[in-house]
């Protein structure tokens, strides 16, 4: 079964330009050729793609998954991969209805020519970022989980990164089982391993 980037030939200079953005939090970082944009939607299909035979979803609610995932950050082109550090509740809220509006701007903006497939588009990412049915719950723990095996990646090369921060902080967001198994992997063999 083929898993093919479904809107790239639709949008292909969008596409080019997410292989451009840096991924802000690894740039915070001090991350050398830090994971882009692109890399990070490529690498979210590829967890779905691995995990598919362990997965409970058919193929057609696979498909919407990946297709999810392949359009989640398409906003970033206009406006940069914004990042939420905040922690207090009103603040935090404030935050994500503001972030929602200038994506929700910037998501319009990309689609407004591409005819039927920028409606498709659209409607994906607004189906994703609201996170309101289980496919697209699960589409935004597999987004979350992603930055966890990027982290784990980066830790065993540089001091810069700890994986250990990105589990705490992710840790209530993230409830399916397979992904939640796989972060107790993680934890134990870091149980294992001299720091």
């Amino acid at each position: 079964m083929k898993f093919k980037l479904r809107y790239k030939d639709i949008a292909p200079k969008e596409w080019e330009i997410l292989g451009n953005i840096p991924r802000t939090g690894w740039v915070r970082r001090g991350i050398e050729n830090p994971e882009t944009v692109q890399s990070h939607t490529i690498d979210c299909r590829k967890l779905v793609i691995d995990f598919v035979e362990h997965l409970e979803y058919n193929m057609c609610e696979i498909f919407q998954i990946l297709n999810m995932l392949e359009v989640h950050d398409y906003p970033e082109i206009i406006t940069g991969d914004i990042v939420n550090l905040i922690t207090d509740p009103h603040k935090k809220k404030m935050f994500l209805q503001n972030k929602f509006k200038l994506e929700h701007d910037a998501m319009i903006e990309i689609t407004k020519n591409l005819g039927p497939a920028g409606r498709e588009m659209l409607n994906l990412w607004l189906r994703f970022d609201k996170g309101e049915d289980k496919l697209a719950i699960f589409a935004r723990e597999i987004d979350k989980y992603q930055s966890i095996e990027k982290a784990w990646e980066y830790q065993q090369f540089t001091q810069k990164v700890k994986v250990k921060d990105f589990i705490d902080y992710l840790r209530e967001d993230i409830t399916h089982p397979l992904l939640k198994l796989n972060i107790s992997i993680i934890e134990d063999f870091l149980k294992d391993t001299p720091s």
